[in-house]
């Protein structure tokens, strides 16, 4: 998060690490934490517009989705209408749009690059919106992401819980007992083999409590030589925003030559680095050309995905599709739900019914179950439009069995009922159906995913 100013001008390496060190030493607002344990801490000027919303009394959660440029607000106690009638009467201008879903009200933001967070002041709730230069500090899937740097690979220390110091703050680092690893990774800087690495620790950990100021600093301390170098310049190019969009980036993301797992992590930062600039197709062939940085990723690489395939333009679309089909967690993800939802979607409108039916029969024990009903009606139009009656009916009479009567009753559903009695009075279509083959050719990998619902 961030308050005020940075400069424009595109630096070199030596030039942007002696920036931010300089910039860390600049007066700062401070970064909230949740109402129940605020903290100030120091932050880096790097915003470029703020904005302080005033909120009806009542404990509110905040959801932050910044790759998605949406927010939610979820009253503890009651109904969001408070929220929806003090938003309506005081649009945020920031995130301008808001709509009540599911017991929250939904803020749709005009950029992704959006920090949130609730502060508390003198009695009174506040939302505080930052939209800052760089890349989000956020917890979200859409976060920075946290590689385990494996001490015995990196040749800086034995395996966990560690021989060294900074063994033992990457070990605990993983075991999120951050305090521990700030202490550790201190002691650390003091090993001219792991100073480099300690201090970009110390730097992602400022980063993670919102402290941007501290973080450039601990980032600059890495040097700009080497393996650490070049990745401390990678994250002060994600905090200040300055590279980003320029002809500088693709050289500051450049893996070549890196071990794993640092090569791994610095294609995951470029890719989450080119979708919060909308070039979702890019940061999709990147993922999916590079393998093994989605095996260390999957949250990250899942919701790159997810806002690929909900993006406008349809190139887009299809490499988000392209980067579904090909991650081992498409099916167990905690956005499996939605990623299956919008890869069916992309699929149907690609001429592939039939893949996009089995793709949503595999997520339904996913399903919320306000939007069961929803999913399953969906799923048996597809498998009509596919020309599969067998398959409709598998999913009808799962409907019965899981649904109220008065569901039931809809006109979707006696739709889906009509088509059932008129396609078993028709004779099969061929197995080389022209439909099957263009679903075929229109998404490659459409045999990977099981058809049985709520498997």
């Amino acid at each position: 998060m961030s308050t005020r100013t940075a400069s424009r001008a595109i630096l070199p390496t030596i030039g942007a690490i002696a920036a931010a060190t300089a910039l860390a030493a600049l007066p700062s607002s401070a970064k909230s934490q949740p109402l129940a344990d605020q903290a100030q801490v120091p932050r880096l000027s790097s915003s470029i517009s703020w904005e302080r919303l005033r909120l009806p009394p009542g404990e509110v959660e905040l959801e932050v989705d910044s790759l998605g440029a949406r927010l939610a607000l979820a009253p503890l106690k009651g109904s969001p209408a408070a929220l929806a009638k003090a938003f309506a009467a005081r649009p945020s201008t920031l995130c301008p749009r808001a709509k009540v879903e599911d017991g929250k009200l939904l803020l749709r933001c005009r950029s992704r690059r959006i920090e949130a967070s609730l502060r508390q002041e003198r009695g009174a709730r506040f939302l505080d919106l930052h939209e800052v230069r760089g890349l989000p500090i956020d917890g979200s899937f859409a976060g920075e992401p946290h590689v385990f740097w494996d001490p015995v690979k990196l040749g800086l220390g034995g395996p966990c819980p560690g021989d060294n110091a900074f063994a033992k703050g990457e070990c605990a680092l993983r075991s999120g007992l951050d305090d521990e690893a700030v202490i550790a990774f201190e002691a650390a800087r003091s090993d001219p083999r792991a100073a480099g690495a300690a201090a970009l620790r110390l730097g992602d950990l400022a980063a993670r409590r919102g402290d941007r100021a501290l973080a450039a600093e601990h980032y600059g301390k890495a040097g700009y030589l080497g393996f650490w170098g070049r990745l401390g310049t990678a994250r002060i190019c994600e905090l200040l925003g300055n590279c980003l969009g320029t002809k500088e980036e693709a050289r500051i993301f450049d893996p070549m030559g890196m071990p794993e797992p640092l090569r791994s992590e610095m294609v995951l930062r470029h890719a989450r680095a080119l979708a919060y600039r909308d070039e979702h197709a890019a940061a999709c062939r990147l993922l999916a050309a590079e393998g093994g940085a989605c095996t260390l990723g999957e949250d990250l690489c899942s919701r790159i995905a997810l806002e690929a395939m909900r993006a406008d333009l349809p190139g887009d679309r299809a490499e988000g599709l392209s980067l579904f089909v090909s991650l081992e967690n498409r099916t167990t993800s905690p956005l499996a739900f939605e990623m299956s939802t919008a890869a069916a979607e992309v699929a149907a409108a690609a001429g592939a019914p039939l893949f996009a039916a089995n793709t949503l029969s595999v997520t339904v024990d996913f399903v919320p179950k306000r939007k069961l009903a929803g999913h399953l009606l969906r799923i048996a139009q597809l498998y009509l439009d596919a020309k599969d009656p067998i398959r409709a009916e598998v999913v009808a009479d799962f409907a019965a069995r899981r649904l109220t009567p008065k569901v039931l009753g809809a006109k979707e559903w006696t739709e889906v009922r009509a088509a059932l009695r008129r396609m078993s009075r028709e004779p099969p279509a061929p197995a080389g159906a022209p439909e099957l083959e263009a679903a075929r050719g229109a998404i490659g990998e459409a045999s990977s995913i099981e058809a049985t619902p709520g498997t």
